[in-house]
């Protein structure tokens, strides 16, 4: 008699898991890297909210930017149009050409820069005393027949002392006036001596060939200069929005912004990365190691809260540039750049304090090394305002190099192989920087 056949066991033998056991069974094989990535937001959560309890740091970060945006603005503005100088005339000789140099001065663009008022000699005299005007001009009497018989005349040009430039505007008009009548004797001068002497035979009215041969002696001067005054030889030509260059966009949104944005994002670093020291001395640094996510999600979630501070006040600067001029378009990757400079800052002036022995050691070294970075670096001073040689040196620090590409993005006008370069320099150093210090968390920093 044969016994039962033996068991196998195989596929049909095993017992079909219920509901719950599949349940069980997803959450115990969920993938480590969920697990991480809620850490790594917790803990940039947490560090987001110590920086929003520190409001006093918070609004120098902020408002540094808005602070010197705002003066940039003001000054490109020119503070309430132009300033005018206050001419006191006093015309001895009271004739047309007398007369003209009045007409002149109040038409025109002259009228932008000169407030002309004709007062006696006396009178003018007591006005420059008391302060009252930028410059008084005598014309003598004998102004305009020195100027028809070409002979010397001394115009007496008087300044206010306590003014320069305003006098200075009137010195240069006076200059181009008296090159105008210089040219115009060369060219009518002829003509306009004879209609100076007047009629012939001391007639009220020119006869009719007097009349025309000046009208055909005029025509022909003038003729003659056409191919050189009509049409001008130097012509004013200006560019539409659209097809400015870089150098049209303006200097204080090109190349202050990103000298202050970079400032801004180097005091950030500097005052976020001390917070490891915080962690540290209440001993929160330590309780992180005992976490089952490895500590390098604990320092990115720190390297993340710094970026998306360093992006709130890239956000405040960008928008004070929009109104200096720069195009919307342009704003984007200037954006993205300096958000993602902040946070590859801070990740160097963490591995900066972890360096130190003790929080003021290592406030000491961060101070020593950010004024030089920004000296250097073109955050102090922009690059355009240094020596060559501070340049060459000043183009390679992390913040040089991301200053000279957000002057690119600004002005519209970016070398892709000179960006990828910049990029990969400062992933790579970052990267390095963010792994020692990981490593040093883990042995001694944390320790000691």
């Amino acid at each position: 008699m044969q016994g039962p056949p033996p068991f196998k066991r195989g596929r049909s033998a095993e017992r079909k898991k219920g509901p719950r056991e599949r349940e069980a069974w997803r959450g115990a094989g969920a993938p480590a890297i969920q697990k991480k990535m809620r850490y790594l937001w917790t803990s940039a959560l947490k560090d987001t909210k110590r920086r929003l309890a520190d409001p006093a740091a918070l609004a120098v970060w902020i408002g540094l930017p808005l602070f010197v945006g705002t003066l940039l603005s003001v000054i490109s503005s020119g503070g309430g149009g132009v300033p005018k100088a206050h001419v006191l005339l006093v015309d001895q000789d009271d004739t047309p050409a007398s007369r003209l140099v009045v007409t002149a001065s109040t038409s025109g663009r002259m009228a932008d820069y000169l407030i002309v008022e004709r007062v006696t000699e006396a009178d003018g005299r007591r006005k420059m005393d008391a302060g009252e005007a930028s410059a008084m001009l005598v014309l003598p009497k004998g102004f305009q027949r020195a100027i028809l018989d070409e002979q010397p005349a001394e115009l007496v040009l008087t300044t206010n002392p306590s003014q320069r430039i305003l006098p200075q505007i009137v010195e240069e008009g006076l200059d181009m006036l008296v090159e105008a009548v210089f040219y115009a004797q060369q060219i009518l001068g002829e003509p306009l001596r004879r209609i100076a002497q007047g009629p012939e035979g001391g007639g009220s009215v020119f006869s009719s060939e007097t009349i025309a041969s000046l009208s055909v002696d005029i025509n022909n001067r003038v003729a003659r200069l056409q191919n050189v005054v009509f049409p001008p030889v130097i012509g004013l030509r200006t560019p539409s929005p659209e097809a400015r260059t870089p150098q049209t966009i303006g200097v204080m949104a090109t190349v202050m912004t990103p000298t202050m944005l970079f400032m801004s994002l180097l005091f950030i670093a500097q005052g976020s990365a001390r917070d490891i020291w915080q962690e540290k001395i209440q001993g929160t640094l330590r309780r992180s190691l005992a976490v089952p996510s490895h500590i390098g999600w604990f320092l990115a979630g720190k390297v993340l809260a710094g970026a998306a501070l360093a992006a709130v006040v890239t956000l405040v600067g960008l928008v004070i540039v929009r109104f200096l001029g720069v195009p919307l378009l342009r704003l984007p990757g200037a954006f993205v750049w300096c958000t993602f400079n902040g946070a590859a800052l801070l990740c160097l002036f963490n591995f900066f304090d972890t360096l130190a022995a003790t929080e003021t050691g290592a406030r000491m070294l961060s101070t020593i090394i950010v004024f030089p970075m920004m000296f250097m670096g073109g955050s102090f001073f922009p690059f355009e305002a240094m020596p060559p040689w501070m340049q060459a040196i000043g183009r390679w620090t992390p913040n040089g190099l991301g200053g000279q590409q957000l002057k690119a993005l600004l002005r519209g006008a970016p070398d892709y192989g000179e960006l990828a370069v910049a990029t990969l320099v400062i992933i790579g150093l970052s990267a390095v920087t963010f792994l020692i210090t990981v490593r040093r968390v883990r042995g001694a920093f944390a320790t000691s």
